[in-house]
């Protein structure tokens, strides 16, 4: 990732290079590089790219478009835009449907199945069917985030025992995956597992490791969030100066990275600090 980011002026010219000139390269190159955009917050680079690409391969039938727009479909899912999450997910599921592109295929379905939580009936097919393609292909990576939003289901179906469940599967496949980021997000679903129990110092001590992770590789979306997620558990604690310091530096992230809706949230957040405190 260090790596990349030095090299970001050089892939930003590949790019442009292969957009008038290779196209398989070009959506191969866009597809790669979705995950490095999200985790060092270059959305507007991701936005740009992922966007372009895919109108100028418009009418495309190949596993390099299916790929790009599966990816694509993640990157405003974890950018808020679920709209157009979905609308890319349905287009990638049709697409590796018909090219038998099982990877593209379980990470879209994954994608239509967690937008779709609020009508269960239609969520729970395609996250089964996304697990199941993911099992077989032995995909620790893709596995894992099936069992994290099939605990969301359950947890709104007020089945905690099996939410628990689904998530220390999930982490136990993340785990395997060796991916931070993944870790780091089960480890948070986890959590709020426990805060909504009270447990908050159970709680507390499962985000600090989450938040070491993501900061292990400079995950700036996950670093924000997580240091939201344990200042909210430390105001529970009492341990107030704890969590200013860790809010103050998620308002930060999140104006680096532009999430605007979040950034309003940890500003809410040190207003009923100052609140509690007083």
């Amino acid at each position: 990732l260090d790596r990349l980011e030095e090299e970001i002026d050089n892939l930003r010219a590949a790019l442009e290079w292969s957009q008038e000139r290779d196209m398989e390269s070009c959506l191969r190159l866009a597809g790669a590089l979705w995950r490095f955009w999200d985790l060092r917050g270059y959305n507007s680079d991701a936005d740009e790219w992922l966007t372009q690409s895919i109108a100028i391969s418009e009418g495309y039938r190949t596993v390099a478009r299916a790929r790009l727009l599966s990816r694509a479909s993640g990157f405003y899912r974890n950018a808020v835009d679920e709209k157009k999450s979905l609308q890319l997910a349905q287009e990638a599921s049709a697409l590796a449907r018909e090219l038998n592109d099982k990877p593209s295929l379980a990470l879209a379905l994954g994608i239509e199945g967690e937008a779709l939580l609020n009508q269960p009936l239609l969520a729970q097919p395609l996250l089964e069917e996304a697990l199941k393609i993911s099992e077989e292909l032995g995909d620790h990576w893709l596995a894992c985030t099936k069992w994290y939003v099939l605990a969301e289901l359950a947890n709104r179906q007020n089945d905690h025992e099996m939410q628990r469940s689904r998530i220390e599967k999930g982490l136990e496949e993340a785990r395997l995956s060796k991916d931070h980021r993944r870790i780091s997000v089960g480890l948070g679903y986890l959590s709020f597992y426990y805060i909504d129990r009270g447990k908050f110092t159970q709680a507390g001590e499962i985000l600090s490791e989450g938040l070491a992770l993501a900061k292990q590789i400079g995950d700036k979306d996950n670093v924000a969030e997580r240091s939201m997620n344990l200042a909210n558990a430390y105001i529970f604690l009492e341990r107030y100066s704890e969590a200013e310091a860790l809010l103050i530096e998620s308002r930060k992230a999140y104006e680096e990275i532009g999430h605007n809706s979040y950034l309003v949230v940890a500003i809410c957040c040190l207003s009923y600090l100052a609140w509690v405190r007083d």
